[in-house]
């Protein structure tokens, strides 16, 4: 039943693949370990809100590809880390209002970060080379936006298919 987990300062060099068992959790904050990875089972907490892994030594490839399918994603901070891209699925998180990259070695970002419209707080200060992409001149469905907002979730691929499905509880 566990909702916010603070385990900051702790010289954490791993997370445990249990992580997932934690399905009420909401806000977990990382920060100020020594990560340089989050497992690939973090993308199954479907209920975090906030994610805090500011202060680490993560890079791209220590970011999960599915971390597009925390839906409920609403804060992502990492900044202070070694972060020179951020993975596009980051940016299918369709309910992120905050997202801090500072101090980073950000080189670019996916142009779906322009897909995010209800963003409130995007913090990029201090990444000397960063270059943000070309902002589309407008998108709107009809125009490849569409190729953004797949749903790659196995009930929808299975529906695709022609799969009977029972309606979700």
């Amino acid at each position: 039943n566990l909702k916010r987990l603070n385990v900051s300062e702790n010289d954490i060099k791993d997370i445990s693949l249990s992580i997932e068992m934690l399905q009420k959790l909401e806000i977990l904050n990382l920060s100020r370990n020594e990560l340089t990875a989050l497992p690939n089972t973090i993308c199954k907490l479907s209920k975090l809100r906030q994610l805090y892994i500011n202060e680490n030594m993560i890079n791209f490839d220590g970011i999960p590809s599915g971390i597009g399918k925390l839906g409920s994603l609403e804060v992502f901070s990492a900044a202070c880390n070694q972060l020179e891209m951020i993975p596009e699925s980051l940016f299918r998180c369709g309910n992120l209002k905050k997202l801090n990259l500072s101090f980073n070695q950000l080189i670019t970002l996916p142009d779906t970060i322009y897909l995010l419209g209800d963003m409130d707080i995007l913090d990029l200060r201090n990444n000397p080379e960063l270059v943000m992409p070309a902002k589309p001149i407008e998108m709107k469905k009809g125009d490849g936006v569409e190729f953004y907002n797949i749903d790659f979730s196995l009930q929808n691929q299975l529906r695709l298919a022609g799969a009977q499905i029972p309606p979700s509880v």
